[in-house]
């Protein structure tokens, strides 16, 4: 199992999936159990699935999903019927259950009954179902577990979910590096690269904000705002306020918009300026013509001038002015080098 084809399948839709990738890697090729666990949300679901659809394993695999509900005839493929009818005997169906695939996955494992678990762990330890006379190899590989909760928490569970945690050597976390605009509008332009950069860009700073101030809205949310602020013929911000996490954004959010607009134009011009300041002062610095040099002080000059002149929001004063200064000082550089070769 090549590393970089799990890489390559996952980077087409989801960020920082480059770990999950390493761990189902390892998983698949040294054919051994494994965990991915952390808050709802970032696509460990979607991620396994797309892996498997990628691989070509999807015939090969069995997709189990866990909860209070859970019972051993849905784990062990339900009842035997016939055997039932024909020896009346309590026999289940396991060439219909997870044990006859190479690859299985289970859906929020650790919400099953402990019952469950300790069925599952027993089975796992013998590499085989036992029910009574019945017996049944286990053909699976690799299960691949997948759980909201903290191994912290699956501990906190009992002794049967903390042993069957044993059967699963490799775990791996699920989440974000940070949760930062920036990150949210590279989300956005892999999931949905159809949508204006401007609906992209206006959505990933106000969710970027929301988690500067201490809140969260996870890559799902996300994506489900983008899709239901684009579902009609123009952007509908209103949309969000029914989306879990965007309710203080929802306040007074047209001024928020203009306002993140304003910093992106803001910041575009500081950019330029700052491009265009570079490439003159490095001529600077190269120049022994008098008439050229006053010629590079004078287009300094104007560029302080437009520093001058762009307003920007509180939050980026320092960088502008920080900018102005270095402006300001490489024209009076080039005017006292033009002042210096013309007495040379």
């Amino acid at each position: 199992m090549k590393f970089n084809a799990i890489v390559d399948i996952l980077q087409e839709k989801f960020v920082f999936s480059e770990q999950p990738a390493r761990l189902l890697t390892l998983a698949l090729a040294s054919k051994k159990n494994c965990i991915l666990f952390g808050d709802a949300g970032h696509g460990k679901s979607e991620m396994v699935e797309t892996v498997i659809e990628g691989l070509e394993l999807s015939n090969d695999c069995f997709v189990q999903s866990f909860g209070e509900g859970m019972d051993e005839a849905r784990l062990w493929g339900g009842l035997d019927f016939r055997a039932f009818e024909d020896e009346k005997v309590l026999h289940f169906a396991p060439h219909r259950s997870f044990l006859n695939y190479r690859v299985a996955v289970f859906e929020e494992l650790f919400d099953a009954p402990a019952i469950v678990l300790q069925s599952l762990k027993d089975t796992l330890t013998a590499r085989e179902l036992r029910n009574g006379e019945q017996r049944f190899k286990m053909k699976t590989q690799t299960i691949i577990a997948l759980t909201n909760r903290h191994p912290f928490e699956i501990s906190e569970l009992g002794a049967a979910a903390h042993a069957l945690v044993e059967r699963f050597p490799l775990q791996h976390e699920v989440k974000w590096e940070s949760y930062t605009g920036e990150n949210f509008r590279a989300l956005f332009k892999k999931v949905k690269p159809g949508i204006s950069s401007e609906i992209r860009e206006n959505l990933a700073d106000m969710i970027g904000e929301v988690h500067e101030n201490g809140g969260f809205i996870s890559p799902r949310s996300a994506v489900h705002a983008i899709e239901v602020v684009t579902a009609g013929d123009s952007a509908n911000y209103d949309a969000l306020a029914f989306i879990p996490g965007f309710e203080e954004v929802h306040e007074g959010l047209q001024s928020k918009i203009e306002a993140m607009e304003a910093r992106r134009e803001a910041k575009a011009w500081i950019v330029e300026i700052s491009e265009s300041s570079e490439t003159l002062i490095a001529k600077v610095e190269r120049e022994n013509s008098p008439i050229k040099l006053l010629q590079l002080t004078k287009k300094l000059n104007e560029q302080d001038g437009l520093l001058e002149e762009l307003a920007v929001p509180d939050n980026m004063v320092q960088e502008r002015d920080t900018l102005r200064k270095k402006v300001q000082d490489a024209a009076q550089a080039a005017h006292r080098r033009a002042l210096e070769v013309t007495y040379e």
